[in-house]
């Protein structure tokens, strides 16, 4: 499918509902829209797939991109149902919280990748996935947190923003820092630097760095204290999202009774739909014009499949 505006210049577009107001989309791998498999990785609670894709499902809807982008897709080990849509809330509970250190001017760079959205993934052999897809992180891990100075000493590295990053989302009952070391303590893991080259020699890196996994094992996430944060913080939030502020904060609020709860109410489902909707396409132009190196402001469309099921009509 294919549709285009503003003299042939795409942007993101709003499919056919798939999900549900509870998010639980269930797609083939046919349907992922992924057209190269560049990539894998393989941690203790998933499987991780670098692909060039142009489809992401999750709350709100299925929202295709004119062009493939590159995403990375997280496959989870685990088949609990609706594991990756509460995986995705708290990526996006993140993602939120460092727009707003980021726009607070806590620290210049921004350093979690973006949360593009969530699937139940059924494999050709009848097995599910729990999957939920989000920006690449350019670069590398494995830098040495330790290094030998002029007088032979050990010493700390010093990665630029770093202790400003984990101490503002410490403030909001998140640790960062965790699982951030390979056992031994000596050199990095979950943190990715962008120009990791003559790691070995440097006793300082620069601020080119985002910080990965935000599975269960992987980071210490007090939904609790989080939620106290963003009650205590909420003018200031408002003001930072700016004219999305308002329906920011009701989305991360949310957010946070579902990952608290495991669930929300009819009402509370169909709100979080909406406002994730908004979210998902806002953030999906944003990833779409950092990798493609272009600004995209086509209008969105929302696509109704016709009674006989096989072609959509197309509504501006």
């Amino acid at each position: 499918m294919r549709i285009c505006y503003d003299n042939q210049r795409c942007g993101v577009i709003l499919l056919e509902y798939r999900c549900g107001a509870d998010g639980g989309c269930v797609m083939s791998e046919e349907q992922w829209g992924v057209q190269k498999i560049l990539g894998r990785d393989f941690g203790d609670e998933a499987e991780v797939l670098l692909v060039l894709s142009r489809r992401f499902p999750g709350v709100g809807g299925t929202i295709a991109t004119e062009k493939a982008v590159l995403t990375a897709i997280r496959q989870e080990f685990s088949s609990k149902p609706g594991h990756a849509k509460t995986l995705f809330y708290k990526h996006a509970m993140i993602k939120k919280l460092c727009d707003f250190f980021h726009g607070s001017d806590r620290y210049a760079y921004q350093h979690i990748p973006r949360p593009l959205g969530s699937a139940t993934i059924m494999r050709e052999n009848g097995e599910t996935r729990e999957a939920y897809f989000y920006q690449w992180a350019q670069g590398s891990e494995g830098f040495p947190w330790f290094y030998v100075d002029r007088e032979g000493k050990r010493a700390p590295v010093e990665l630029d923003e770093w202790n400003k990053f984990v101490s503002s989302f410490y403030e909001a009952g998140i640790d960062l820092s965790y699982d951030c070391t390979v056992p031994d303590g000596e050199v990095s893991k979950n943190v990715i630097h962008e120009m990791p080259d003559g790691a070995e020699h440097r006793s300082k890196f620069n601020c080119l760095w985002k910080r990965i996994d935000f599975g269960d094992r992987s980071m210490i996430f007090n939904p609790e204290a989080c939620a106290k944060f963003i009650r205590d913080s909420r003018e200031k939030l408002i003001r930072v999202f700016g004219s999305s502020g308002l329906d920011r904060y009701e989305m991360m609020e949310l957010m946070l009774r579902h990952i608290m709860d495991g669930s929300l109410d009819a009402h509370s489902a169909g709100r979080l739909e909406i406002l994730m909707r908004d979210y998902r396409k806002s953030t999906l132009r944003d990833h779409v014009a950092s990798s493609l190196g272009e600004h995209t402001d086509a209008p969105l469309a929302l696509c109704i499949p016709h009674e006989n099921g096989d072609s959509f009509a197309r509504h501006q």
